[in-house]
């Protein structure tokens, strides 16, 4: 009888290991991760531009990788953090095999910006996702603010700056899900103290003088003082720089032209204190302009045989308010002796202008 028993039991446990197990598959594909991955997972295998992450080195901070996963256990081995209804992942009903998967839920961040006192802050920056924090990179659009130089963002308007795209700043910032799904950052300022350089000329009447401190920080200004003449520019008090025009000269006419000792000198040449009496008066009046007169040439008062033509200047005393004038003087004479003065002016001539020499003088015939 026990024998058929034990039989019995036998047969039981084979026809048992015959039958078929139960096997589960997993909802998606899985595959190992390395540890320390700062935020990857199968979801988010690679970081990108909107998980914010950037790497930590010795001279910057770095950025922490501001992915979420919704299917990510916590660090004690529990399910995944509750999502917005307060249910975790682990809890949710898993999905028949073969059933769709209903659309992940997409919620709008926001990111604005405070000009804190100042102007010019950049516009709010939004995007969609459907994770619970959007990362934005900080825009690049500096504001302004006069007296105060920029120093960065910061999540309240009298905390240190903490996000600005340069060194030793945080490039990106996280905005969470929330009951507004958006935040705002606000400008930090510091009250600047100017320290001017040199004021330098821009060339254009006006000048312009950069802060040492802050080189954004200019002040332009035009040039004034000084006083131009028909020669030169008003020189600014400011700059120490010609600038503005020439005041135009009052033109000058020969009324009257000096006189050269008459036939019978003996001698080469004229010198300048040869040259006698004269006058020349302000175009169109009676002014008389008060001046010298002399040979416009060094060799000018040089007598060859023949007939010389020499070119005469008057040069007003005040130089800066009235113009040059010329006139010829024609001496005739044989070696050593002239034979002949002949005055003649030039009213043809443009005055103020110089004389172009149109002849050839002759050679010394000695």
């Amino acid at each position: 009888m026990k024998k058929r028993i034990l039989s019995i039991l036998l047969l039981c446990c084979m026809v048992l290991t015959m039958l078929p197990a139960p096997a589960f598959a997993a909802d998606e594909e899985a595959y190992a991760l390395p540890p320390d991955t700062g935020g990857l997972c199968e979801h988010h295998p690679e970081h990108d531009e909107a998980c914010g992450y950037t790497p930590q080195t010795e001279d910057v901070a770095g950025t922490p990788c501001g992915h979420v996963c919704e299917n990510r256990e916590s660090e004690d081995g529990s399910a995944d953090p509750a999502g917005p209804t307060g249910a975790s992942s682990a809890a949710m009903p898993m999905p028949l095999l073969g059933a769709v998967r209903p659309a992940a839920t997409q919620y709008t961040y926001t990111l604005h910006y405070h000009a804190n006192g100042g102007s010019g802050a950049p516009p709010s920056q939004s995007m969609t996702s459907s994770e619970y924090q959007a990362s934005f990179l900080i825009s690049d659009t500096i504001p302004t603010r006069d007296g105060y130089t920029f120093k960065g963002w910061a999540d309240s308007p009298y905390e240190k700056p903490k996000y600005l795209r340069a060194d030793g700043y945080y490039w990106y910032c996280n905005v969470v899900n929330g009951p507004t799904n958006s935040k705002t950052i606000y400008a930090i300022w510091e009250v600047h103290n100017h320290r001017w350089g040199e004021w330098t000329s821009n060339g254009n009447g006006t000048h312009t003088r950069t802060c040492t401190t802050d080189s954004s920080h200019t002040e332009t200004g035009s040039c004034s003082g000084g006083k131009a003449t028909g020669t030169e520019k008003a020189i600014c008090e400011t700059c120490h720089t010609a600038y503005g025009e020439l005041l135009p000269l009052t033109k000058t006419v020969i009324t009257t032209p000096p006189t050269l000792p008459s036939e019978g000198y003996v001698g080469e040449w004229y010198l300048d204190g040869d040259l006698k009496g004269g006058e020349a008066k302000a175009q169109g009046t009676d002014t008389v302009v008060p001046g010298s007169f002399r040979f416009k040439h060094n060799w000018g008062g040089r007598v060859y045989p023949g007939e010389n033509r020499m070119e005469i200047l008057f040069t007003p005393d005040d130089a800066e308010t009235y113009a040059t004038a010329e006139c010829i003087v024609t001496v005739t004479g044989i070696k050593y002796t002239i034979t002949s003065v002949i005055e003649v002016d030039l009213p043809d001539k443009p005055l103020g202008t110089a004389f172009e020499d149109l002849w050839p003088l002759p050679h010394d015939s000695r």
